[in-house]
């Protein structure tokens, strides 16, 4: 494992959990995941945006955002994830049409 992995791999673990193709298969399923993670290699604030492919559906998952974070935690609880960061993650979500419609330049995902 490079210093890269061993820094980031709180962030690694959270991309991989929330990448699954079963994790929001009964949910809106997100095109992409990205995942900011806390620059220090700590576990807690990390943040992850579910990108989708429209709007609608960015929308729709944000007016259920405890359905999808209830979900996320799951999943992050399951993969190993430090329990004690799990009240400091933090979900976003959006879509690639608003991310383009901003010029296809989001600072965080491009």
């Amino acid at each position: 494992m490079s210093s890269t992995d061993e820094k980031f791999g709180h962030a690694l673990v959270v991309l991989s959990a929330l990448q699954r193709i079963d994790a929001f298969a009964d949910l809106k399923v997100p095109a992409d995941v990205e995942v900011i993670p806390n620059f220090g290699g700590d576990p807690d604030n990390i943040e992850a945006w579910l990108i989708f492919q429209v709007s609608s559906d960015a929308s729709w998952a944000e007016a259920h955002e405890s359905l999808f974070r209830g979900r996320a935690l799951s999943l992050l609880t399951d993969a190993g994830f430090p329990g004690a960061a799990l009240e400091s993650f933090v979900l976003r979500f959006t879509s690639t049409t608003e991310i383009e419609e901003g010029g296809g330049r989001f600072a965080f995902f491009r």
